[in-house]
């Protein structure tokens, strides 16, 4: 059950949880009604625990690591255990700092390697030959290394057992009212497990303090692309149709 869960609550579902034999309760932070999809990583790990024990054919004593239930107040210590071993588990946003730049450049190329092959088959030669005369990670090795250097106030890092698993820099337009979502790079090992989601919450939420009214990413439209478009989608942003047109001058 999520902690910020107000429409079904998570206190009753303690209560309820003494019913069922081999239960295991666990109320998440920064999760809601819809708690898989808040703290997807978490209560995946969660449920594959739960299986593990209910599988193993261990007996009723053997499942029951918690304190008793008058032990389990909102401030107790049982409790506190619970949550600071879950966290540790858990992604969550850290500022930028400088010992993350060469973990986030390699996470970056790992989750952009897919793409360019696809990108490629899709763009006109000249285009891609143009943009990337050094090949596309030279380029983008480049252009990240300059966004970490110059922008470091504008970048969030999600991170997991100290280790950073992917990035967002976000930049404020004001004559637009307009935040934008610059980089979003998420290592492939820890993709479609909520870290990209995760990362444009925060941007989100970096627009909105900064008072912006709506906010913008760009992608692009070849098939490389695919899985961003979808999951910008998923999100609620609605696409604007532009149109960019190439001319090979040496022709």
């Amino acid at each position: 059950t999520g902690k910020q869960d107000f429409v079904a609550g998570y206190e009753d579902q303690w209560e309820l949880s003494r019913r069922f034999r081999r239960c295991t309760y666990a109320a998440l932070d920064r999760a809601g009604h819809n708690v898989h999809l808040d703290q997807p990583y978490a209560v995946e790990e969660l449920l594959r625990g739960w299986a593990r024990l209910v599988s193993s054919g261990a007996d009723e004593s053997a499942l029951s690591h918690s304190a008793p239930a008058d032990d389990l107040g909102a401030h107790g210590e049982s409790e506190d255990a619970a949550i600071a071993a879950t966290d540790a588990h858990e992604p969550h946003i850290a500022e930028y700092r400088p010992v993350y730049r060469e973990a986030l450049l390699n996470l970056s190329i790992r989750a952009w390697k897919p793409v360019f092959p696809l990108t490629r088959a899709d763009v006109p030669g000249f285009v891609y030959e143009t943009f990337y005369p050094d090949g596309w990670e030279a380029r983008q090795r480049t252009d990240l290394a300059a966004v970490l250097e110059q922008e470091p106030e504008s970048i969030d890092v999600a991170v997991m057992r100290d280790e950073p698993v992917g990035w967002v820099c976000t930049r404020l337009h004001t004559a637009d009212s307009m935040a934008e979502i610059y980089v979003l790079a998420v290592d492939p090992a820890h993709q479609r497990s909520g870290i990209g989601r995760l990362l444009m919450t925060r941007a989100f939420e970096r627009g909105r303090s900064a008072g912006m009214r709506m906010i913008m990413v760009e992608t692009g439209g070849d098939a490389g692309h695919a899985p961003a478009r979808e999951l910008y989608e998923t999100e609620g942003l609605v696409r604007w149709p532009v149109a960019r047109y190439f001319k090979d001058l040496g022709r």
